[in-house]
């Protein structure tokens, strides 16, 4: 079919006047608060999969697999058939995915993981080809098994040779499908050499803003006086994760700090200098709680300002029509970047039936925080009717979900505005 130009010129009246938004909770996929499911695969309890208490403001579960039960032997055929089962029925409810797999939920790393690293190595491989298979649901791994908790402490395999054996084994498992987080930065310095330079691992933080060094994820000296596999003070840690840690999404639980602090600006700059991206919404409760009763913006608590700003927020700003071109900015005002890439498009819905698509030749996976783009389209061979409505449409590329901007419903395109023809 071939377009002609529009006879009509036409005037925008534009929906996305801060006024005009009202407020509601920032959802899109990939970032915001998680609440933690835990299930031991081995005992196959079909009925906590079917009633599950699915959070529907929340786009992250953190799914805790249990594999205790399995020490001392390889997981049995129906046990990963069951663990599949339970990976499908997240997929299916649309949530992604932040996996701990462990052999402890009770503190008792040492007494509950395997006496053998190669056992530990036989489970993963086991795995590995099971999660993989939902890796577009999984946003990212965290640990390598082992653990209190699953969080790399209280274990025997902490050596950096077990460290870098287990990762390696991990990321091989899974045919390299799947992103690990590791519970400290210095352990992804185990990995590799420091003349090399790798992003494919990032960190989960399940102490952040306890205390200076959020209870020993990182360091107290300086990188000059310490070596490579050493934890580093904050300040050099960050400078190191924001240079080799730029494709994992960053999170885990703040528990309340250990001396008096200022709250609201402390908490916020933490969160946007580490560039976090999801957070336990329940833990810890005394700390969340008090982040309720803080005002900080418009009236807004501190919980709900930091839950619309984890992860990216992406906001369209400063719209204009000129010349049968419309141009506008996005903005991430989010405390961390867009880790997946994506699509976007306008639709054009015209009053007498006329459907236009425009496709934005522009990717808007990694901005950062802050980053803004320009987009100008041009719709001079594109409008028929005397009126249109405009939408804009972004989706994850990877599994289509849709990502949302400020003041944008779930399941609809974004309403940019009305043109009118003049």
């Amino acid at each position: 079919m071939f377009l002609k130009k529009s006879e009509y010129k036409y005037k925008l009246r534009p929906a996305l006047n801060r006024e005009n938004i009202q407020p509601q909770p920032y959802y899109s996929p990939g970032r915001g608060w998680y609440h933690i499911y835990t299930f031991c695969p081995g005992k196959k309890d079909v009925e906590q999969l079917k009633w599950l208490p699915l959070e529907e403001q929340e786009s992250l579960v953190l799914l805790r697999l249990d594999i205790g039960q399995f020490r001392e032997k390889e997981i049995d055929r129906d046990t990963l058939l069951f663990t599949e089962m339970i990976l499908k029925r997240f997929q299916n409810a649309k949530k992604d995915i932040i996996l701990r797999i462990c052999y402890d939920t009770n503190g008792n790393g040492l007494a509950s993981e395997p006496s053998t690293l190669m056992r530990v190595m036989e489970h993963m491989n086991q795995l590995g080809p099971v999660v993989s298979t939902y890796a577009k649901s999984i946003l990212v791994s965290q640990g390598i098994f082992i653990g209190s908790w699953g969080e790399m402490h209280s274990s025997k395999f902490m050596h950096p040779k077990q460290i870098q054996k287990l990762t390696e084994t991990w990321r091989q498992a899974t045919s390299g499908m799947i992103r690990i987080a590791l519970r400290k930065p210095a352990f992804t310095r185990m990995l590799y050499a420091p003349e090399e330079k790798t992003d494919v691992y990032g960190l989960y933080n399940d102490a952040m803003l306890a205390n200076d060094t959020d209870m020993g994820t990182f360091g107290t000296a300086s990188r000059e006086e310490s070596g490579w596999t050493d934890a580093w003070c904050m300040e050099d840690e960050l400078h190191y994760m924001h240079k080799q840690m730029t494709q994992v999404p960053l999170g885990g639980e703040v528990l309340s700090p250990q001396v008096e602090r200022n709250i609201s600006s402390e908490v916020i700059s933490y969160l946007r200098k580490m560039q976090v991206s999801y957070l336990n919404s329940i833990y810890d409760p005394r700390f969340l709680d008090m982040w309720k009763e803080i005002k900080v913006e418009d009236g807004e608590s501190l919980y709900d300002y930091v839950g619309n700003h984890l992860g990216y927020c992406l906001e369209v700003k400063r719209m204009v029509w000129k010349k049968r071109q419309l141009m506008f900015v996005v903005v991430n005002t989010g405390f961390a970047p867009l880790y997946d890439r994506c699509k976007a498009r306008i639709i054009a819905k015209g009053t007498e039936g006329d459907v236009a698509y425009m496709n934005i030749g522009m990717d808007f996976g990694n901005m950062l925080p802050d980053e803004q783009r320009d987009v100008v389209m041009d719709f001079s061979c594109l409008v028929k009717d005397s009126a249109y409505e405009l939408y804009l449409e972004t989706r994850r590329r990877k599994d289509n979900a849709r990502i949302c901007f400020v003041g944008q419903q779930k399941d609809r395109e974004l309403y940019l505005g009305r043109l009118d023809a003049v």
